[in-house]
């Protein structure tokens, strides 16, 4: 697999080393990408929908985007937010398909990119683990590898708990706090020493 592009000659992308003890998906490392990459390139049909999702987000493919049609044409995704909005968000698609529901032709849905990822590539969501994780905080990186965390991936299911957990621990590290400085003390007011003065006299 080629994953080198005329206009993208050099790619670079932040994923996990695995086999590390302790916390072993939050620690991170930039690989290059260039000539066959490190990671295949794996496409996978979409249960219930006439498409295939691919395990490589555009980063490392420079496609425009993760899910292609029968024909072979990938779609664009587009961002759950407006870019003044702030930081991005989650990547959201629209398929279609015939609609199992007599006189209809076809229904339409939106998805997240990263649900019909994993569920094309893991199946079903496990009981007990209703959500999907990305291990790096970064809803834009839907990598998804053979093995999970320990694979180098960073879309696993999991559960609210550990969702709140890789926040707390991608958080950047708080700046030190200013160093405490002794102040002079400040001179009275012009009114405060006049009715100090008055008080003194009286």
């Amino acid at each position: 697999m080629n994953l080198s592009r005329p206009d993208q000659p050099s790619l670079t992308v932040t994923c996990r080393i695995p086999g590390q003890t302790g916390r072993p998906h939050n620690r991170l490392v930039t690989r290059p990408v260039t000539g066959a990459g490190p990671y295949p390139e794996i496409w996978k049909p979409i249960p219930g929908w006439p498409y295939e999702a691919c395990n490589l987000p555009p980063s490392i493919t420079g496609y425009v985007g993760q899910i292609r049609n029968q024909a072979g044409l990938i779609l664009k995704d587009k961002p759950s937010n407006r870019p003044t909005d702030g930081p991005p968000f989650y990547r959201l698609i629209n398929l279609r398909r015939r609609s199992p529901v007599p006189g209809r032709k076809s229904e339409q849905k939106t998805f997240s990119v990263h649900s019909r990822v994993m569920l094309a590539h893991e199946g079903e969501r496990p009981d007990g683990k209703p959500d999907i994780r990305h291990l790096d905080d970064n809803p834009e990186n839907n990598l998804w590898l053979p093995g999970g965390i320990d694979g180098g991936g960073n879309l696993v299911y999991g559960d609210q708990p550990s969702n709140e957990r890789d926040k707390k621990w991608n958080l950047p590290s708080a700046p030190p706090p200013p160093p405490v400085t002794a102040h002079a003390p400040s001179r009275p007011s012009r009114w405060s020493r006049i009715v100090a003065r008055t008080r003194s006299v009286a």
